[in-house]
């Protein structure tokens, strides 16, 4: 029986490549999620338009890489500073902040109900004092308690706030860069 290959030995596998820099500005990502019907958390629109966004000033391409906790030798609650540290230590790193908009809208055909996929970048401050990452998620109609304060159905961007505190569950996936060697 052969033994298990780490992905260090391996090296993970690309999940999705995403273009950068050909979104100059966050009307132009407004636009196009308008004409795709993504929903915009208010953290978001607020990222997407600081003054300072960190658009690229050149097109290239991020190769992406999804992981887990439990993907990387990690289990239980663990912090995201720990779990960023760990996936460094396998050849990843963090995503430039763009990755976030700019998936969202390579990623459209995520699924209803697939789970929420956050973007591993270093942490962006957000109005309310907390720090944030993107997170996209699909929703469907039937998932808010509170009717009031629900998302239309589809594609969303949005915040997930304290990623400093965060406990990462063994099953919250987070996309990283796939650095090259």
């Amino acid at each position: 029986m052969n033994a298990p290959v780490s992905p260090a030995a391996t090296g993970f596998p690309v999940w999705k490549s995403v273009r950068l820099g050909v979104m100059p500005k966050a009307a132009t990502f407004r636009d196009d999620f308008a004409s795709h019907g993504v929903h915009l958390d208010p953290f978001a629109e607020y990222q997407l338009s600081r003054k300072f966004f960190p658009y690229s000033p050149i097109e290239r391409d991020v190769d992406l890489v999804v992981v887990d906790a439990d993907t990387l030798g990690l289990s239980g609650l663990v912090s995201y500073q720990r779990l960023c540290d760990r996936a460094m230590s396998f050849g990843l790193g963090r995503c430039p902040e763009e990755v976030g908009p700019a998936l969202r809208l390579a990623y459209l055909e995520q699924m209803p109900r697939s789970g929420s996929l956050l973007i591993a970048t270093d942490p962006m401050a957000m109005p309310n004092g907390s720090t944030g990452i993107f997170e996209l998620e699909h929703y469907t109609i039937d998932r808010w308690v509170h009717p009031e304060s629900q998302p239309p159905p589809g594609p969303a961007l949005f915040m997930t706030s304290c990623v400093e505190t965060i406990s990462c569950f063994h099953n919250n996936r987070f996309a990283f860069e796939k650095v090259q060697n």
